[in-house]
């Protein structure tokens, strides 16, 4: 496991109930701001740092784009006063915390593409 998944798995094992964290790539990094696509399909994550990380209630998975869109809003018209980083942008990553598990998904030009293949259990 990288340190950037350790991260968010340690940061979440302090969470009883669902919870989500934000990574971002540094804004000088090639690869920041650019869609799924045009960055080849792949995610280096040794390049992103967790910048925040929240609290979700309880949430049925089926409804995961309302609590994406949710968590988008937020972050870029509403930021909690305590959230120090930029607004979420294409290029960015949420990691969910739901039902003991972690789901990440890359924030793009339109909407989020679940990374299924990073799924992990806690």
């Amino acid at each position: 496991m990288n340190t950037t998944i350790h991260a968010v798995a340690t940061a979440f094992a302090n969470y009883k109930g669902n919870a989500y964290a934000i990574l971002q790539l540094p804004v000088e990094d090639d690869k920041t701001f650019r869609s799924f696509d045009d960055i080849g399909g792949t995610v280096e994550w040794y390049n992103y740092k967790m910048v925040y990380e929240g609290i979700l209630g309880k949430f049925n998975i089926d409804k995961i784009n309302y609590i994406l869109e949710d968590i988008y809003e937020k972050l870029n018209i509403a930021h909690p006063a305590d959230y120090r980083a930029r607004s979420l942008s294409v290029s960015d990553i949420v990691a969910i915390k739901h039902d003991n598990k972690i789901l990440f998904y890359f924030c793009d030009r339109i909407g989020f593409r679940y990374l299924q293949q990073h799924d992990l259990p806690l």
